[in-house]
Order: structure tokens, then C-alpha cells, then sequence
């Protein structure tokens, strides 16, 4: 037996292993639970598989247990240890009298405890903000707590940012449709905003969204989710409906249409001072007129912008194109019509990618078939540099837009899933003839080397396509900054 280091427990059971023969990344297990005990058992058959998660060039197993039984059995344990026995693993269960101190890594704390010992402190900010017209407002728990900072005495972090960086005001954000954070991170990184509540309803997502952005996310249907007040609601509901590539079919007969009545009934509940809606450039044409005819008769209160942006034009690395609808009750909101000089390249992006980052060996198999397609094309190419014999298998449609390998010198294409429509860096980097790493795809979005992915190599390439590129959230922040801060001083809008 072979007992291990004691864990806190949290919201659910979440704990790493070392790979063994038994226990190893794609691996299946069941689990049995006991009163003290949950028991691991390795099982081809089991529903459960075993994921991965990387420290640098350590990789370890990731038991990720979320199960109705297993939350159960947690409720009063205040830790658990685990040991290895014949080929198991088992976690026992710790139920001690514990004492109010909360660690970096933890936030959850019983009330009874909270009050017993802490005083609720509210910022100047918060009351100011009830003084102003909040006051028929209750707050939540997630909107009251998640400000507290546990290590310093129940005071308040966004008091001591105010305080030392002269901050007057600080805006609260929503975030729906939250994905892993990316179109968040800007906000986040800007102490003028306070995200307050996010949702998604991808598992994976929301696990990357904690680790870079906060734990106030919710994984849930939005459909059950009625969201805090804020000054700002930002996302980006699903865009297939609106997508080229459902043009055969009716709008409204897309299963995920219902998305965006959801995006627009939240904003009425919550009546935000401004929202932000992202989706595909195809979103504002004309097929989707009627719909755009309705939104503007749904927000006739708001001063409605259309935009189409473009991740280049802004700062970024990439050609990617995006709608971007800004609803204002403070003055139309415009974004400017600007140009960055000079473009940044592929170059720019990945040169900054070394083995610090996190996703760094996060690369995606290719197939003898893929390497031998990657080795004929040059920078810049496409499937379409592929000999005939190699084609066979792949749609024509696909050969302009599958198989590509980056220039240096050039804009990066908008980057999608890089092991679905094949992704190579250029000739000069380091075994050229694969796909993109999790981090060099991160990078070209514009992202740092701090900006995390979790879960499987495939999750974590669908959350780096899917969101918003760095320099266009961060266009977008800093617009709504400025149309903000000129309303609180009472200051005419920048035009």
C-alpha cells in the first residue's frame, strides 16, 4: 500500500495520479462507493475514462468523478487521502472538525462557519452602485461571495485594486455561452470589469473557463439559467444556424436557433447598460434579415450597431472575420473603423511558443497518410500541392481549405480544428509535417503563454477554434470601456 498526499475537498471529486499499467490516459474504470470510501477499479468495459493533464513534460492521470453518488458521499468529509492497493485505487474519505481556513486553491466554506467567524464587507463600489438605482436589486450568494477574498479577513480584492490603481469605476459583467474564457480573458485582465456569473454548457470548456478566468461558471442548459444583474452581457450564442454551411435548411429549422431567443431573454430579464452578441460574418446577411428585423423590434430601448471585425485590422495574427451586434442604453456604441500597422504575422505568433507554455505538447496524431500529404506541401499551400494519389478519400470541395501549411511571412488563416481540416506550421519549424500544437493555435488566436486549455487533445482543439481571437475581444473591451466611463462622468461618447 502506497498512501499519498491528503487533498481538500471541494465541489466534487477531482485528483491526479501517476500512469500506471493499470491506470493510463484513454483508460476505462468503474468505481464503487462505500460510506468512507470511493474504490477505482480499472475495467474495459467501464464507463468512465481515465484523462490526462500535463506539467510541463510530466503527464499524469486525472480522475474526474461528478457522479450523484459520489457528491453524496462527500457531503461532511473535509479531506481524503488516496492509497493503492492489488491494483486499485482507493479514496477515503476524511470527516474532521475542521477550522476556517480556506487555501489558495479552495473556495467553498460552509455559511455557518463563514459567519461564525468573518465579517461581510461590501466595497464602496457596491454601495455606490445601490445608491444609484440597484437598490430594488437582491443580491445573490454567487454575486456577493465570489468578490470575497477568503485569505485576507473577508475584505474585498476589487477594493484593494481600487484603492491602489485609483480605479473609479468598476463594471460588472455576464458572461453567456462562456466556452473556455476566451472572449472573457480581456475583461478579466482589465480591473475595470468584474466578471461576476458565466454558463456553458460544454463540460470541457468550463473546466479551461476556471482555470483562466474564475470559478463563477455554471455548466448548465441555458434554458435553466437566470442570470445576476450587470452593466454588460457578452457572448456568442451558437453559430451554425447561421453558418454557410447550413444554407440548404430553413434558419428557424436549425435545433440550435433557440439559442439566440435565450441570449435575448436573458438580456430582457437582466436589462444590462450594454450587451455584446459574436457570431459568424453570415450572421448579418441577408438571408437572416428577418431575424435581424425582429431583434431590432425586441431592443427598440437600445441603441443597436452592427459590425463586421476583422482579427487582422485589430492587432491580430489572423484573417478571421466576426459579427459583432452592441446593444447601448448609455449612447450608440461604434466601433471604430481602424487599422493596426504593421500586420502581424504567422512568425510573430509562433515564435513566442516554447516548452513553458502548457499546451505546448499538446500536438494531434497525424496519420503515416497525413505526414506523407504535409510533406509535399510549401508555405502557403493547400491540399491542392498534394499528389492525385494522396487525394483519394477527401471531398473536392474540402481541397482549398484542408491540408494547409502556414507561411511565415503572411496572416495565419482563421483557425478552426487543426486535426480536422489539417493545420501545419511552416517548413522552418520543428517536425513540420504534423498538425498545430493546442499552443501554437493559441498563440495565433493571440493568446499568452498563462491562457490554459484542459481536458482531451480533440476538446481542447474545439475550444481554441471556437472562440474569439485576443485582439478582438479586447477591441471590443476597451470600446465598451471608453462609451462606459463617458457616461459615469457624464462626458459626450468618443465618436
Amino acid at each position: 500500500m502506497q498512501e499519498r498526499k491528503k487533498f481538500k475537498v471541494g465541489k466534487y471529486l477531482y485528483f491526479s495520479r501517476p500512469i500506471s499499467e493499470s491506470f493510463y490516459p484513454g483508460s476505462h474504470f468503474s468505481y464503487l462507493v462505500t460510506k468512507d470510501k470511493i474504490i477505482i477499479m480499472a475495467d474495459e468495459k467501464g464507463k468512465r475514462k481515465v484523462s490526462k493533464r500535463r506539467n510541463g513534460r510530466t503527464i499524469r492521470n486525472i480522475f474526474d468523478l461528478r457522479a450523484k453518488d459520489v457528491i453524496s458521499a462527500l457531503q461532511g468529509a473535509t479531506e481524503f487521502k488516496v492509497t493503492e492497493e492489488n491494483g486499485r485505487i482507493i479514496v477515503s474519505l476524511l470527516k474532521r472538525k475542521r477550522t476556517v481556513s480556506i487555501s489558495k486553491e479552495s473556495s467553498f466554506v460552509s455559511l455557518e462557519e463563514y459567519f461564525e467567524t468573518k465579517r461581510l464587507c461590501f466595497s464602496k463600489d457596491t454601495l455606490t452602485r445601490l445608491a444609484a438605482g440597484y437598490g430594488t436589486h437582491q443580491l445573490t450568494f454567487d454575486e456577493v461571495f465570489s468578490k470575497v477574498d477568503w485569505r485576507n479577513n473577508g475584505h474585498l480584492k476589487e477594493q484593494e485594486k481600487i484603492l491602489k490603481e485609483g480605479i473609479k469605476n468598476v463594471y460588472d459583467v455576464v458572461s453567456l455561452f462562456s466556452g473556455a474564457g476566451m472572449l472573457d480573458y480581456p475583461f478579466k485582465l482589465d480591473p475595470s470589469f468584474r466578471i461576476i456569473f458565466g454558463n456553458d454548457y460544454d463540460l470541457a470548456a468550463t473546466e479551461s473557463y476556471r482555470a483562466n478566468i474564475g470559478n463563477h461558471i455554471i455548466c448548465s442548459d441555458i434554458r435553466s439559467i437566470h442570470a445576476p444583474r450587470a452593466d454588460v452581457i457578452i457572448g456568442g450564442p451558437s453559430c451554425k444556424p447561421f453558418s454557410l454551411q447550413n444554407t440548404h435548411k430553413r434558419l428557424t429549422d436549425h435545433k440550435d436557433f433557440w439559442l439566440i431567443k435565450e441570449y435575448t431573454r436573458i438580456i430582457r430579464e437582466t436589462d444590462p447598460k450594454v450587451f455584446v452578441i459574436e457570431n459568424v460574418p453570415n450572421f448579418l446577411s441577408k438571408r437572416n434579415e428577418g431575424m435581424i428585423l425582429s431583434f431590432k423590434e425586441n431592443f427598440s430601448d437600445y441603441d443597436l450597431t452592427f459590425n463586421i471585425l476583422c482579427d487582422d485590422k485589430v492587432g491580430g495574427y489572423t484573417k478571421r472575420k466576426r459579427a459583432i451586434i452592441i446593444g447601448s442604453k448609455i449612447g450608440s456604441i461604434k466601433l471604430p473603423d481602424i487599422t493596426i500597422l504593421p500586420k502581424k504575422t504567422v512568425k510573430d505568433a509562433l515564435s513566442k511558443v516554447d516548452a513553458s507554455w502548457y499546451n505546448y505538447y499538446d500536438v494531434p496524431k497525424s496519420t503515416p497518410r497525413t505526414v506523407k500529404r504535409f510533406s509535399y506541401i510549401p508555405d502557403g499551400g493547400t491540399f491542392c500541392d498534394v499528389p492525385d494519389e494522396l487525394k483519394e478519400g477527401v471531398k473536392k470541395r474540402r481541397f482549398s481549405n484542408c491540408c494547409i501549411r502556414l507561411a511565415e511571412n503572411t496572416l495565419a488563416p482563421t483557425i478552426t480544428e487543426v486535426s480536422k481540416n489539417l493545420i501545419a506550421p511552416p517548413l522552418s519549424s520543428p517536425s513540420p509535417n504534423r498538425c498545430l500544437s493546442v499552443a501554437e493555435a493559441s498563440a495565433l488566436q493571440g493568446f499568452d503563454k498563462n491562457f490554459r486549455f484542459l481536458e482531451t487533445n480533440v476538446q481542447m482543439q474545439q475550444q481554441v477554434a471556437n472562440g474569439v481571437p485576443f485582439f478582438m475581444g479586447k477591441f471590443i473591451k476597451d470600446t465598451i470601456k471608453r462609451a462606459l466611463d463617458c457616461f459615469f462622468t457624464r462626458k459626450p461618447l468618443p465618436e
